[in-house]
C-alpha cells in the first residue's frame, strides 16, 4: 500500500499516517473482539443495563489500550533510529514474455473451462 501511495506522489507524512491507521485499525478490532468475547463469556451482556456497562467498559479499555499501543510503537521506532520517516523496502517486479504468456495461457484455458461446465459450445 505504501507503495501505491508513493507513487502517487502523496507526502511522506500522509503515506505514514495513512499506513500506521490501516494497521492500528485491525490492531484495535482484534482487541476489541478479544474483549468482547472475554465479556461475553462473563455474562457482560445478558440484560440491557449490563450490555450498556459492558459497553462503556470496552469503550473506555479499548481508548487505554490503543494509547498504550501507540506509544510503544512510538518508542520502538525511535528505538530502530526513526528520523521521522519510515523507510520501507519496495520490491520490483520486472515484466517478461514468459509470465505474460503464461497467465494469458493459464486464464484462457480457466476460460475455456468455465464456458464448457456450461455446456458451450457442446
Amino acid at each position: 500500500m505504501a507503495c501505491f501511495l508513493r507513487k502517487a506522489r502523496l507526502p511522506a507524512l500522509w503515506v505514514e499516517l495513512f499506513c500506521l491507521t490501516y494497521r492500528f485499525i485491525f490492531v484495535i478490532m482484534e482487541t476489541a473482539e478479544k474483549i468482547y468475547l472475554s465479556q461475553s463469556a462473563r455474562w457482560g451482556y445478558a440484560s440491557l443495563q449490563n450490555s450498556y456497562r459492558s459497553l462503556g467498559q470496552l469503550v473506555s479499555v479499548l481508548l487505554v489500550r490503543s494509547l498504550y499501543r501507540s506509544r510503544a510503537l512510538y518508542t520502538a521506532l525511535l528505538a530502530r533510529g526513526y528520523d521521522g520517516e519510515l523507510q520501507v523496502l519496495e520490491e520490483r517486479f520486472e515484466v517478461s514474455g514468459k509470465n505474460w504468456a503464461f497467465i494469458t495461457g493459464t486464464g484462457a484455458v480457466l476460460l475455456f473451462l468455465a464456458l464448457a461446465g456450461r455446456g458451450w459450445p457442446f
